[in-house]
């Protein structure tokens, strides 16, 4: 029983590895129009934002029951399915799914569950939303749930039939992974090209303050992954100002400034970052009628619409 338990662990961080990957190529077609379905690790990472924005405004309609997330899970695969991402190789589709689900796997299962900001409000607003729309009033069941990170959503988002209770866990060890192996095949790249050896000396140190800092699952909480996505942040602005001052890397960071303020209020301070950056390029950049400054509009509304019927 106890192997056939460690075998559906590993089967289900398989799926949310593979589901995560499509979505964040979904994204990338959808919002930058960017048609790359071979990055893994990237799409990976890209795909914890579209889940994000996914699962925050099917909550002001419904509850991200078990119905509700199996009906979307579907449909997002077999949309990503029309939209070309399966056709690529297969061979190392499955290479990368496994070598991400592997290390995922590791961090989870030598874990407690991340202990004590998990049972004082993490899990319990987590099965706030897999039972109910959005709670006016909510901070009045427990002051804490003012101040819960969109990671959140993301984590209800996989309680589903295929996923169970472990759909709510695996997403922190699965952005870890997304993220080590990420860091991992830039510094490869990077280091090999004199062009952008600064830049690979710049993840190397990431990589390794990453390697100390996220290798236990437990201490976790929502601290980490906004510490990803800030280094992650740090990664493309050092793209954009050491070798590529490219519309794409500037509509990453863009992204992901808005997206790390959902995670930490505290990091409201990086959208200054992308601002700065257009008010310097604002010639070269005509962003108010593009899609990806539209959807960063919209989530941005959606969360403050959210916190202020949840804690008024």
């Amino acid at each position: 029983m106890l192997i056939l338990d460690h075998l559906l662990i590993f089967s289900q961080t398989l799926l949310i590895c593979l589901f995560l990957s499509l979505n964040g190529f979904l994204f990338k077609k959808i919002i930058f129009n960017l048609d790359d379905n071979k990055d893994f690790e990237e799409n990976g990472l890209f795909g914890f934002i579209s889940i994000g924005f996914i699962a925050l405004f099917i909550n002001f309609f419904q509850p991200l029951n078990i119905y509700v997330n199996n009906f979307f899970f579907v449909i997002l695969i077999y949309v990503a399915f029309k939209f070309g991402y399966f056709i690529q190789n297969k061979k190392d589709l499955l290479k990368k799914v496994i070598y991400v689900s592997i290390l995922s796997y590791i961090l989870f299962i030598y874990s407690n569950v991340n202990t004590p900001d998990a049972l004082l409000y993490h899990l319990p607003y987590s099965r706030l939303i897999n039972e109910h729309k959005i709670v006016i009033g909510a901070s009045n069941i427990n002051f804490s749930f003012g101040h819960i990170s969109i990671f959140q959503y993301i984590s209800s988002f996989f309680n589903n039939s295929l996923l169970g209770k472990n759909g709510v866990l695996l997403p922190a060890a699965i952005l870890v992974s997304n993220f080590l192996f990420y860091c991992f095949r830039l510094f490869i790249n990077d280091f090999k090209k004199d062009t952008s050896r600064i830049k690979s000396y710049f993840i190397f140190l990431i990589l390794i303050i990453s390697l100390y800092s996220f290798s236990r699952y437990s201490g976790y909480g929502n601290d980490a992954q906004a510490h990803i996505y800030y280094f992650l942040t740090i990664i493309y602005l050092l793209e954009y100002f050491l070798l590529a001052k490219t519309f794409l890397n500037f509509q990453k960071i863009f992204v992901l400034s808005f997206f790390l303020f959902l995670l930490k209020p505290f990091y409201i301070i990086c959208i200054s970052i992308p601002i700065l950056i257009y008010l310097i390029e604002m010639r070269k950049y005509m962003i108010f009628k593009s899609k990806f400054f539209i959807f960063i509009l919209s989530l941005f509304f959606l969360w403050l619409l959210k916190t202020f019927l949840t804690t008024g």
